[in-house]
């Protein structure tokens, strides 16, 4: 019986160049030439995730150790190396080990979000392979809890900024509230569904994937679409503005969804008291 042969996908066959031509393409930098058998090379950002559209660009990690990054610093000006592969852009960003795993351990959920979707280009002693697995440990119980309450803290205290702009018809003041709000409220729910939280460009995609997140994510679309129709383009009382009701049904899932999670807490009623217990524990959270 005939073995059914793997489908090779566009995505797989890019995948395939790029572990095959970037090498040649990265390390012919002089500073970087010296350590193309010994660094890690990792793909990541809309590449790994499948996107190739006209927008999209390479983006490479290349991890060494302190002592070769020190070397990377002697022989050139930056550490950021821009290249072309196919006529597509890219650039590799070189970065010690240590300070890597320094920053998973310290909740950088921008690069866990990263190092879960990420594609290994070179790794010849295991590095890369071992933050891969790291990074997609299961979060905890209590970190997801911790977490939690620094953002729902902190949506709670720029959502209630957001009171007077609305009164007032004050478009920019609502608008940068708005999105530091929306912000919060997403990584609230997906660190309570356990979800490592991505950077700003991908959040709403990434929040859709989980079950808080998506109840989140639809209350931004209709938000969204309440500031195209000119929501903002008036005052009116906040307790019935359109925005402030989403968003109040955003904050009331958040805390229908703590309470599925046990979490009973003080703070999701009276925020107020625990701002600064909030961001302290924002700070001390460790991966």
């Amino acid at each position: 019986m005939k073995m059914a042969r793997p489908v090779r996908t566009a995505h797989t066959r890019w995948v395939q160049r790029v572990r095959e031509d970037l090498p040649d393409v990265v390390f012919s930098y002089p500073a970087l030439r010296p350590l193309r058998e010994r660094a890690t090379m990792l793909l990541h950002g809309s590449a790994s995730r499948g996107v190739h559209d006209r927008w999209s660009d390479l983006d490479v990690w290349l991890w060494v150790s302190p002592r070769e990054l020190r070397a990377i610093d002697a022989a050139s000006p930056t550490r950021f190396f821009e290249f072309f592969l196919g006529g597509r852009p890219g650039h590799a960003n070189a970065e010690s080990r240590d300070h890597v795993l320094a920053m998973i351990r310290g909740c950088d959920f921008g690069l866990i979000h990263e190092l879960r979707r990420a594609i290994v280009v070179r790794d010849p002693d295991g590095f890369g392979r071992k933050m891969i697995a790291l990074a997609r440990r299961p979060m905890r119980a209590a970190l997801r809890r911790r977490l939690f309450f620094y953002h729902y803290v902190e949506m709670r205290g720029y959502h209630r900024n957001l009171d007077n702009p609305l009164n007032r018809g004050d478009r920019a003041s609502v608008l940068l509230a708005l999105g530091v709000t929306l912000g919060h409220a997403l990584r609230a729910a997906m660190v309570l569904d356990g979800a490592p939280p991505p950077y700003d460009k991908w959040l709403p995609q990434a929040a859709a994937e989980t079950p808080t997140g998506r109840l989140g994510v639809q209350a931004f679309a209709r938000i969204m679409l309440l500031v195209g129709r000119g929501a903002l383009n008036r005052a009116q009382d906040e307790v019935r503005h359109p925005v402030n009701l989403e968003l109040r049904k955003i904050r009331a899932g958040l805390v229908d969804a703590a309470h599925r999670h046990g979490i009973r807490e003080p703070w999701l009623g009276k925020w107020y008291l625990h701002i600064d217990q909030a961001r302290a524990a924002g700070v001390r959270a460790r991966w």
